[in-house]
């Protein structure tokens, strides 16, 4: 006979969210997600832009890594900045997505500033808070060890399975009813992935708090 208030009883902590990954596998292995919430209300922020430029902020924290991994002459490309009020407290924040280029072939773009040394492939997430402080929730940098033969345009295509990496935004939402919203974002690589859910500690500062894998 089980308890009837089976979270005290039990000693099971009921999430406010989780992920619920489906694998189908059929000719070709495919796979999707789902977030799953207890709230059913005003998940979302009101006043969401994305697609906007870097902050100067974000071009200086993916210069920092760089120089961290010897790979400073890379250039760099953010893929998408999105603004909102993710802390609720009436003023913008910024999260700021760094990628390399791919090919029309979806691999990436080895970019090079014209030189051929200290280059390499990279996936980075920031967060910037209105007072212009800026933390990075996640980084994969991979220096590049082997030849730099660029084409008309410096860039060179890697069609090495373990660099093709990607970060992308999946939602922003107050998963758990605290006022605050939480971010999730979606790590591709070559045949696998991971989906990753981000909250806002006590500090302010934002951490992983979630992590679901997919694929191969």
């Amino acid at each position: 006979k089980l308890p009837v208030k089976a979270g005290q009883d039990l000693d099971l902590k009921i999430p406010d969210y989780s992920f619920f990954t489906e694998f189908v596998i059929d000719s070709q292995a495919q796979s999707e997600y789902k977030l799953v919430t207890n709230r059913e209300s005003n998940l979302f922020p009101r006043e969401t832009a994305d697609g906007l430029e870097a902050t100067e902020a974000g071009e200086r924290a993916l210069a920092r890594l760089f120089r961290r991994e010897k790979m400073e002459n890379t250039l760099p490309n953010f893929s998408d900045c999105i603004e909102s009020d993710f802390d609720n407290d009436g003023k913008p924040e910024y999260l700021i997505f760094a990628n390399n280029p791919k090919s029309e072939m979806g691999y990436p773009l080895l970019c090079s500033n014209g030189k051929t040394d200290h280059l390499g492939i990279f996936s980075a997430l920031f967060y910037q808070d209105d007072d212009g402080s800026i933390q990075t929730l996640y980084s994969d940098l991979r220096p590049h060890n082997g030849v730099f033969q660029p084409d008309e345009n410096n860039n060179m295509e890697l069609t090495v399975p373990s660099h093709c990496i990607y970060l992308s935004s999946l939602t922003i939402a107050d998963l758990n009813d605290d006022g605050v919203y939480e971010i999730v974002v979606k790590k591709s690589g070559w045949e696998y992935g991971f989906y990753l859910a981000y909250a806002m500690n006590a500090k302010g500062k934002y951490e992983l708090v979630m992590r679901s894998n997919y694929g191969m």
